[in-house]
């Protein structure tokens, strides 16, 4: 039995610590992934390589990237893996299983080993037509672990997946209401600091969960994106500022979050319809 994508909040509580202590001590990036590939919980202070990140920015490579974590939680139980990703690196990844069945991964970033191939692993990715320059630097980045520092790693991983999550029991009903308070507790956020710099990575940390699946129950709660959400937040500020205030259109812009005032006025026309000062023009005549 495979369960779903709703994991309580406590789940991140607890393996969150794990994560980053486990990122800092063997310098890699480790992440929790639920069983269609999603990163459920990621370390804060340890990002993911440069290197994924550009092959993911790559619609395809995305998708094979998504592949190569849903792998992940279906390998068999009672071990750590070591196996290629679809880029010629390697993953290490302990399969998660709960008295209720298999419900994801621990799995770490993709790693080098001693006799990894530069060169096979760029042309493994050719057909992602990315800039092999920038890959073949940030392939130099990535950690080169031996073969005792990958068995350490990987035994860390199953005493972790074996200790922290043997006894998980996840409601789907309970998960259904956690992903809701989450999306709420983001609402409020947003509500609150709709002026500040926000990005969605930036929220996901202030609730304690992956920008992945963030992004995620956000779009699933509130059926539009983290950010069409935040934008339509602003404007309607701004859209109160313009009828109920004599500001200046840059000084409205700057309130609710946008720096550029040219910037603001053409995502303001775009959602509404005209610029702002002719929304203010039309709204004050209105009132004539």
């Amino acid at each position: 039995m495979v369960i779903g994508n709703t994991f309580l909040p406590g789940v991140f509580d607890a393996i969150q610590p794990a994560l980053e202590s486990l990122s800092w001590l063997h310098r890699i990036w480790v992440k929790f992934v639920d069983c269609s590939g999603t990163y459920i919980c990621t370390p804060v202070k340890k990002q993911q390589s440069r290197f994924c990140g550009l092959v993911r920015s790559h619609p395809l490579g995305y998708r094979r990237c998504r592949e190569t974590a849903v792998r992940c939680a279906h390998l068999d139980k009672g071990t750590y893996h070591l196996f290629p990703c679809h880029a010629g690196l390697f993953v290490l990844a302990v399969p998660l299983q709960g008295d209720a069945g298999s419900f994801g991964a621990l799995a770490t970033g993709e790693v080098i080993t001693p006799s990894c191939s530069t060169t096979q692993v760029l042309e493994k990715l050719q057909d992602l037509g990315l800039n092999q320059e920038l890959l073949r630097q940030f392939y130099q980045e990535i950690p080169v672990k031996s073969h005792e520092e990958i068995r350490m790693l990987g035994e860390a991983l199953y005493a972790l997946g074996n200790i922290g999550f043997r006894h998980f029991k996840p409601s789907t009903g309970d998960g259904l209401k956690d992903a809701r308070q989450l999306a709420r507790d983001a609402v409020e956020y947003i509500a609150t600091n709709y002026h500040q710099p926000l990005t969605l990575e930036g929220v996901a940390q202030m609730v304690h969960i992956s920008p992945s699946y963030f992004s995620h129950i956000f779009k699933e709660e509130q059926k539009q994106t983290f950010t069409s959400y935040l934008t339509e937040a602003r404007i309607n500020k701004a859209k109160d500022l313009l009828k109920g205030s004599d500001l200046s259109i840059s000084v409205i812009a700057g309130t609710v979050g946008y720096e550029d005032a040219n910037y603001f006025s053409r995502v303001f026309k775009k959602n509404v319809g005209m610029s702002p000062l002719a929304f203010k023009k039309r709204f004050n005549k209105s009132k004539c």
